[in-house]
């Protein structure tokens, strides 16, 4: 059986957002790594070394079979990983990503949780020559990746605070998942 590996964004290690999923799944008795990366601003992550390092730290922690869940660049660096490894799983929590990235790995399931209420999102994707792009806002245009709409508010993170919106995404990984603890 595999774990569940979270990954943070470029602007917390995680304390607002994936930390806060991690230990909700820890609670329903799964074994949860949160993979904390260093804390990125918006323009060192166009630099292909950061995110070679950030995507290497991923692989060096993470097995083929795991369940990922990734929030914000946090799901891009899951998307690099995957052009190495096999994850069972990947939830990408409205991901700074372009809605025509192109998935390798076709026998992991993919579930991007996006929001079109998403303000950071939407900023990001108008930033010139740089990887970020609507996916958090609109989900992805591949047929196999499963497009969930939030029911989480305008805040960037709000899929994970208030308490209620991270308990129903850990209780949505458990019911597709249950078998992992």
């Amino acid at each position: 059986m595999g774990k569940i590996c979270t990954v943070n964004g470029i602007r917390s290690k995680g304390e607002g957002s994936t930390d806060l999923l991690g230990q909700e799944l820890r609670n329903l008795s799964y074994e949860v790594l949160d993979i904390n990366q260093e804390i990125r601003h918006t323009w060192n992550v166009r630099d292909k070394g950061t995110v070679k390092r950030d995507v290497e730290k991923i692989l060096d922690l993470s097995s083929d079979g795991d369940i990922m869940a990734g929030h914000s660049y946090g799901g891009y660096k899951i998307a690099e990983a995957m052009k190495k490894r096999n994850y069972k799983a990947v939830f990408l929590f409205r991901p700074a990503m372009d809605r025509d990235y192109g998935f390798i790995h076709r026998e992991t399931k993919i579930y991007c949780i996006y929001s079109k209420k998403d303000v950071t999102i939407w900023f990001g994707s108008t930033l010139l020559f740089h990887k970020f792009g609507a996916a958090g806002a609109k989900g992805f245009r591949d047929d196999l990746v499963t497009n969930i709409k939030s029911k989480g508010g305008w805040g960037h993170s709000s899929d994970f605070n208030p308490l209620k919106q991270r308990q129903y995404w850990a209780n949505y990984i458990a019911r597709l998942y249950p078998n992992e603890i």
